[in-house]
């Protein structure tokens, strides 16, 4: 498997270093685990289960008949071996205790692998991934408030908050943004606070809240 670490998806990562394709020490990959707490968090304990499944797979091979082969990734495979072996040797039950132990190790290893469900969207969270700008700098003059689309989301509206006093929506009423972007009017602007917060609301087709990203701040 030959993978980009600074660009490919965690879980092409975690399968590379898993089969050895990636050593965690390279200087790639040690920089997307600082980029991705959560990411080094998934390896340590996919290490972890690596290390169990490497703990059972020692030891001497079987004395008579051929050696139980198991791939950490093949679950079927593991449950078709053992039952070949068992229908050949009548000794063979032995191998159920180590047997069953690999299979759920191997359980445990693809759901380490699998992507982490997504929790459900927090409006006070902002877990949505979208992202705003400008977000700590100055507002260039003439120049629009700008976000990421957030998926299955059809139209926008924001929320200004200034450092005193109440937010601002926009649009105000029944309307939506049907972009990524807003830029105030002339009369808007000399209404506008100095500096202010502002996050955005996205809305699917039927006028739905699907999403509400983080706060972002700006000046003028």
């Amino acid at each position: 498997m030959s993978i980009d670490p600074t660009k490919d998806t965690a879980e092409l990562l975690l399968q590379a270093l898993a089969v050895g394709d990636l050593h965690p020490q390279d200087s790639r990959v040690l920089a997307r685990f600082a980029a991705e707490p959560e990411l080094a968090t998934r390896w340590q304990q996919l290490a972890a289960t690596l290390a169990v499944l490497s703990d059972l797979g020692g030891g001497p091979e079987p004395t008579s008949g051929p050696a139980l082969e198991v791939r950490p990734l093949d679950t079927m495979a593991a449950i078709r071996t053992f039952r070949r072996e068992s229908s050949r040797e009548p000794g063979s039950w032995r191998l159920l205790i180590p047997a069953a132990a690999l299979v759920a190790a191997a359980l445990v290893l693809v759901w380490w692998l699998l992507p982490p469900a997504a929790p459900p969207t927090d409006p006070q969270l902002g877990g949505t991934g979208m992202v705003l700008a400008p977000n700590g700098v100055k507002w260039a003059a003439g120049s629009p408030l700008r976000w990421t689309h957030a998926p299955g989301a059809e139209s926008y509206r924001l929320q200004l908050q200034p450092p005193d006093g109440p937010a601002v929506t926009i649009p105000d009423g029944p309307f939506r943004l049907t972009g990524t972007e807003w830029l105030p009017s002339a009369d808007q602007g000399l209404q506008l606070p100095r500096r202010f917060r502002w996050q955005v609301i996205a809305f699917d087709g039927d006028n739905r809240q699907r999403a509400t990203s983080g706060w972002a701040e700006t000046w003028r």
